[in-house]
């Protein structure tokens, strides 16, 4: 994976963890805002994790490139959007 896509996908992460962690009574208003990308039935919300949040994976490789192209996508359209 090139630097550029790392760093956008740490971005994303980022973005997904301060939304996580708003002090917010409704859950389902913070998981909307979420990015996530849907692998076998999960969320992943962390590229750089596997499915169960516990094991470091590259992304591209564990969720293909063309997945993580999605992803990518979706946060630059949120971003725009705001």
């Amino acid at each position: 994976m090139n630097n550029k896509k790392e760093r956008i996908l740490k971005k994303i992460t980022n973005y997904n963890r301060d939304i996580l962690e708003k002090d917010d009574d409704s859950a389902n208003k913070f998981i909307n805002q979420l990015i996530i990308l849907n692998y076998k039935g999960h969320s992943i919300w962390n590229p750089f994790l596997d499915e169960t949040g516990r094991f470091r994976v590259d992304p591209e490789e564990k969720y293909g490139e063309k997945e993580i192209d999605n992803f990518i996508s979706k946060y630059n359209k949120k971003v725009k959007e705001n």
